[in-house]
């Protein structure tokens, strides 16, 4: 994972405190943070792996043509391009579905349901 890869909001694993690894948002201070630890965001975070239980969390995002799906055990956005053919982009870590979200969607955050 790469600093460029974060966004306000992206939700990360903080493995951090090895005594109470979590799922967290990351936050403003969590950058100055991870530049004080040389740049990389590794040291403290971890991808979160979009699983069934992520996938049923975002699942239900529409916005103009772009969706989530499964197949064969694998999570995509799929983007409908009118008269061509959909594209189907594999997704394999939440905070990338939520940026890709973001540009596709010109700026509307992923909404995340809890307690599913």
């Amino acid at each position: 994972m790469k600093l460029q890869d974060l966004r306000l909001g992206n939700w990360v694993i903080d493995k951090f405190d090895k005594r109470n690894i979590h799922e967290c948002q990351i936050e403003l201070d969590d950058f100055a943070a991870i530049i004080n630890f040389g740049g990389s965001p590794n040291v403290m975070y971890k991808p979160i792996i979009l699983n069934k239980e992520w996938y049923d969390k975002i699942k239900d995002n529409t916005h103009e043509g772009v969706c989530f799906s499964n197949r064969d055990s694998k999570f995509y956005i799929v983007i409908d391009a009118g008269d061509f053919e959909a594209a189907w982009v594999e997704i394999k870590f939440v905070h990338k579905a939520q940026n890709l979200w973001y540009e596709l969607t010109e700026g509307s955050e992923l909404t995340i349901k809890e307690n599913v």
